[in-house]
C-alpha cells in the first residue's frame, strides 16, 4: 500500500508546473468526450433490463469514416458488453470474435461485494461496474465473462496494519450472478418429462434439453501477511496490475485536463517510484550523509518491478498519449482506451510493450528486447511479436530456408498462436511476413526501443536508452531535492 499510495499522492501534490490547456488541446480532447447522452441512457436502460449489447464496428476502408464512438461506447460499457473495432475490411476478425463471444459463458445481473478488515477500505473502483447508491462496497455488474477485469483502490482507515500474524489483514470477494446453462434431466420437471415421453411414443426425435437460468454465488477469502519493510512490499508487487490501474487513472486526467497533463503525470509517477525505491534501497548510505552515484532505475535488485520501465516507456510511445491518433481517428483511440481499461492486465501489457519470441533451431526464446541491435546480435529464423491486437510472424531470409512457410498447423508457432487466441477475449489478427518479399515496416514499427518516427513531446521519443538516461537524471534530481 504505502509506497504506491505515497508516490501517486506526491505526484499530485508536488506538481511544480501547471500547464494551461490550449485551444488545440481542448479540441483534441473534446473529440473523445461524450457529446450525446442518448447511448448512455440506452446503456443504463439495457443494464436494468438485463440486456448486454456488443458492438462490432468495421470501417469500409482506411478513409475518414466517423461513428462518434465516444458517445456510442456507453451502450456497451454500461450494459456489460464488448466493443470490437476493425480499421478496414481486410483486418476484420468479426467472425472469430463473434464465435468467441457466443461460445463463452456469460454472467449477467451480477452483484459484487468486497469486505475488508477494519484497517483499510475501498477508496475508488474502476471498470464496468456501478456502485450501489445506498450500500457501500456493493456493486452492480450488468454482464461479464472470463476476460472482464475490475480494479480497486484501497486506503487506510486507521494508523496501519498490525504486526501480529494472527491479525493479518483479510479481504473477501463475493460475486452473485445469473448464468444460462443446459437444463439437467432432474431440473426439467414433470411437464418436460411427460412431453419427452409423448414425443418418444409418437416416434419423434428427442429434443435437446432447454437452457435454463441458474444462480451462482462465488466467495473468495484471503488473508495476506504484512510486509516487514517497504523493500519487502516491493518484492511482491504485480507490475502488470500496477500499470493497468495507472491507465485507468490517466483516462480521467486525459478527459479532464488533456493529454499533456496526463503524460506529465505518468512521467512524474515513474520518476517518483524510482526515486522512492532508490531511497529505501540505499537508506543506510543516505543516512550516513553519502550520495547515490548510480540509482537503480532499471530495478535490477527487484525482479517484481524490472518490467515497469518497459511498460511505462511503451505507454508513452503508444496511442494512449498520441494527439496524432486522436486527430486522425478518434474512434480508434476510444476503442483502444476501452480495451485497455476492460481486459486483464496480463493481456493489456502486450499492447504497451509487445512480447517478442525468437524461434531458432528448434528452440524458443521468450521476452526479448524490442531492439534492432539485439536482433542483429542474436539472430534467429523466425520472430513472433504479440501486440494483443495483432500477432506478427516475421521470417528472416535464413528462416525461409530452414522453416516451412506458412508454419505447419502441428508446429510450435501455430501452437503458440492458438494458445494466444484461446486465452484472449478478442481474437488477434495474425500477419505473416517474409524478409525481402513482404513489406517489413509492420514488423520494424514494433521495435519500440528504437527512436520514434514522429515525436509526441516525451523523452520516450528518442528510444529506450535515452529515455532511461533522462529517468536517471531526473531521479538524481529527486534524491537531491529529498536530501535538501
Amino acid at each position: 500500500f504505502s509506497p504506491f499510495t505515497k508516490v501517486i499522492t506526491s505526484v499530485c501534490e508536488k506538481k511544480k508546473k501547471k500547464k494551461s490547456r490550449s485551444a488545440k488541446e481542448d479540441d483534441v480532447c473534446g473529440v473523445v468526450s461524450l457529446t450525446d447522452d442518448f447511448y448512455l441512457k440506452m446503456g443504463l436502460h439495457a443494464s436494468c433490463c438485463g440486456i448486454s449489447c456488443d458492438m462490432f464496428i468495421t470501417r469500409e476502408s482506411r478513409g475518414s469514416d466517423y461513428f462518434d464512438l465516444a458517445s456510442m461506447r456507453y451502450l456497451s460499457t454500461q450494459s456489460g458488453g464488448k466493443i470490437f473495432y476493425y480499421a478496414s475490411l481486410e483486418e476484420c476478425n468479426a467472425p472469430q470474435d463473434l464465435f468467441g463471444t457466443l461460445s463463452e459463458p456469460y454472467a449477467i445481473n451480477g452483484t459484487f461485494r468486497i469486505r475488508t478488515t477494519s484497517e483499510f477500505q475501498i477508496s475508488k473502483s474502476y471498470g464496468q461496474l456501478v456502485e450501489h447508491h445506498k450500500y457501500k462496497n456493493l456493486y452492480h455488474v450488468a454482464a461479464c465473462d472470463k476476460s472482464t477485469c475490475f480494479g480497486f483502490d484501497f486506503k487506510f482507515s486507521s494508523s496501519g496494519f498490525s504486526r501480529d500474524p494472527e491479525l493479518s489483514p483479510a479481504i473477501q470477494l463475493a460475486f452473485q450472478y445469473s448464468l444460462f446453462e443446459p437444463a439437467e434431466e432432474e431440473e426439467e420437471g414433470a411437464g418436460a418429462a411427460a412431453a419427452a415421453a409423448a414425443a418418444a411414443a409418437a416416434g419423434e426425435p428427442k429434443q435437446k434439453p432447454a437452457h435454463v437460468m441458474k444462480q451462482r454465488l462465488r466467495i473468495y477469502t484471503i488473508q495476506v501477511p504484512v510486509a516487514k519493510s517497504v523493500l519487502d512490499l516491493y518484492d511482491y508487487v504485480d507490475a502488470r496490475a500496477v500499470v493497468a490501474l495507472l491507465v485507468h487513472k490517466c483516462g480521467q486526467v486525459i478527459f479532464d485536463k488533456g493529454l499533456e497533463e496526463a503524460r506529465s503525470l505518468v512521467e512524474d509517477w515513474v520518476i517518483n517510484l524510482m526515486g522512492e525505491y532508490t531511497t529505501h534501497l540505499n537508506r543506510r548510505l543516505l543516512a550516513a550523509g553519502d550520495k547515490v552515484v548510480d540509482p537503480d532505475v532499471e530495478f535490477k535488485e527487484c525482479k517484481a518491478l524490472d518490467s515497469v520501465p518497459y511498460y511505462v516507456y511503451g505507454m508513452l510511445r503508444g496511442d494512449v498519449f498520441s494527439r496524432r491518433c486522436i486527430s486522425e481517428n478518434a474512434d480508434k483511440w476510444v476503442y483502444l482506451f476501452c480495451a485497455y481499461t476492460s481486459n486483464p492486465p496480463k493481456d493489456i501489457v502486450h499492447a504497451f510493450y509487445p512480447a517478442l519470441s525468437i524461434y531458432s533451431e528448434n528452440r524458443v526464446y521468450r521476452k526479448n528486447p524490442l531492439s534492432r541491435d539485439f536482433l542483429k546480435e542474436t539472430g534467429g529464423n523466425v520472430y513472433m511479436v504479440d501486440t494483443f491486437f495483432k500477432v506478427v510472424v516475421y521470417y528472416t531470409r535464413e528462416g525461409q530456408a530452414a522453416v516451412e512457410f506458412p508454419p505447419p498447423h502441428d508446429g510450435i508457432i501455430r501452437r503458440d498462436i492458438g494458445h494466444i487466441r484461446m486465452s484472449r477475449g478478442t481474437a488477434p489478427l495474425v500477419v505473416f511476413l517474409r524478409e525481402g518479399i513482404d513489406d517489413p515496416r509492420l514488423f520494424e514499427d514494433l521495435l519500440l526501443e528504437e527512436a520514434a518516427k514522429a515525436g509526441s513531446g516525451s523523452p520516450a521519443d528518442y528510444g529506450f536508452g535515452p529515455f532511461m538516461d533522462v529517468m536517471r537524471t531526473e531521479v538524481q534530481a529527486f534524491l537531491e531535492e529529498e536530501a535538501s
